[in-house]
């Protein structure tokens, strides 16, 4: 199915790294066997096809309706996987230990990529209102996860410049100040997405969690002299969620 088509585009730069980083070094740039692309080639274009994957599962998203309802468990399961891997390693280790355990995960950086991370947290809150708030989907073990994702990517991000530091900067959120930003809106629109949909029914441990990166960011507005705490619309998307 389409579905099927997307989640294979979504793992591809994944699987991709995996191979090359398997790979001998020499052999690298050899097609694989029973294959069209070599591992180099592959690690290359790996990005751009996840990020026609979440082209297509957006479109295929877009076109749902209330007949998704019992497919609900597996299209949340996607977005968590994909804001899971998306992510740091940094995070991925604070918030889910048994990812990182690839003893080549270090020297992985296709996930670094800040907008690839943005369309993750995009992809959550279109799954989310197409999902609604049924009870099926809001006991799925994976919403509490995928909120927490979304909260700690911006704490990465709004974090002061002393508390970070210089090497994980480079090699761990690959991208422009201004994709920075979008980041952050974009898991601020979420995490409101997530409030304004599943209500009353959000567990109290994500409540608070949400409850206490308002409180952090709002602070932070006042403290920091993080340039993205300057941004207009980040500044937008903090008070939209407090009001919420």
């Amino acid at each position: 199915t389409l579905l099927q088509v997307s989640e294979q585009m979504l793992l591809f730069p994944s699987i991709a790294e995996t191979r090359f980083l398997a790979t001998n070094s020499k052999l690298r740039d050899i097609s694989v066997e029973g294959g069209l692309l070599s591992p180099s080639a592959a690690v290359m274009i790996g990005n751009a096809v996840k990020h026609l994957g979440f082209t297509l599962l957006e479109h295929i998203c877009s076109k749902l309706t209330t007949t998704v309802l019992p497919h609900g468990n597996r299209v949340l399961g996607i977005a968590f996987r994909h804001l899971q891997s998306s992510s740091s390693l940094t995070l991925k280790k604070l918030l889910d230990p048994s990812s990182s355990t690839d003893r080549n995960s270090m020297k992985k950086l296709l996930h670094a990529s800040i907008l690839l991370r943005m369309k993750s947290v995009q992809m959550y809150s279109l799954i989310v209102q197409k999902v609604g708030s049924n009870a099926t989907c809001v006991q799925n073990e994976a919403l509490p996860k995928a909120i927490a994702f979304i909260v700690g990517n911006i704490l990465e991000q709004m974090s002061s410049d002393n508390d970070r530091d210089d090497h994980v900067i480079e090699y761990q959120h690959l991208g422009t100040e201004g994709e920075k930003a979008e980041l952050v809106v974009a898991c601020f629109d979420a995490l409101r997405t997530s409030l304004l949909v599943f209500g009353g029914f959000l567990s109290l441990q994500s409540r608070t969690l949400i409850d206490s990166i308002i409180s952090t960011c709002l602070s932070k507005l006042i403290e920091s002299n993080k340039k993205i705490c300057n941004v207009s619309l980040v500044k937008a998307a903090i008070l939209n969620l407090a009001t919420c």
